[in-house]
């Protein structure tokens, strides 16, 4: 994986941390593979980058991030993205002294986008099914927006990471996400 970030040095700290950390989590969850698995990944994190927080461009391998959105706390961005999500939505996976902390955001967000790069969805909402919207864990999984009619990638990507943050989800998410991880794991043997 290669994480390029433009910002100045204490927010490239904050930033790398941040990556770190989710990679962490990540690589809990593959047992230790997930580096194998994301060799090739590129993640960019920068200004006018992505309109959203986070975007996936699978055609590259890529993940672009904002820059300032990802500097956020992730009960900052839960209360900017007020009426999208539902209180604890996002600040419910960690703690509250971690939820407040800078760069959570990022933390929650790379963890969330891998999910689409795992599952090689980015938003086309006509072929992928994998889940049904209404198992997602969060408002923004289960509720239509000016960009998708039908959010099932969405939900996966929200159940992924609650997964990832040790938080429960319901049997068919719990069993969807089981089924990404070991189709990844079986394609390093």
């Amino acid at each position: 994986m290669h994480i390029e970030i433009d910002a100045n040095p204490e927010e490239t700290l904050i930033l790398k941390n941040a990556c770190q950390k989710a990679f962490e989590r990540l690589d809990r969850l593959f047992g230790g593979r997930f580096a194998d698995i994301s060799r090739d990944l590129r993640i960019q994190i920068g200004d006018g980058l992505t309109e959203s927080g986070g975007q996936t461009v699978l055609s590259e391998n890529k993940i672009l991030f904002d820059r300032q959105k990802m500097l956020l706390s992730l009960a900052e961005a839960e209360k900017q993205l007020a009426g999208v999500l539902d209180p604890g939505d996002w600040t419910g996976v960690m703690s509250a002294k971690d939820a407040a902390r800078s760069g959570s955001c990022m933390e929650y967000n790379f963890i969330h986008e891998i999910a689409h790069i795992l599952a090689q969805t980015d938003g086309d909402e006509a072929s992928y099914h994998r889940i049904d919207s209404s198992e997602s864990p969060t408002r923004y999984g289960r509720q239509p927006d000016k960009f998708s009619r039908k959010k099932d990638h969405e939900a996966l990507a929200e159940g992924f990471t609650y997964i990832t943050f040790g938080r429960p989800v319901g049997k068919p998410m719990q069993a969807a996400i089981d089924q990404l991880v070991q189709e990844h794991l079986r394609s390093l043997a």
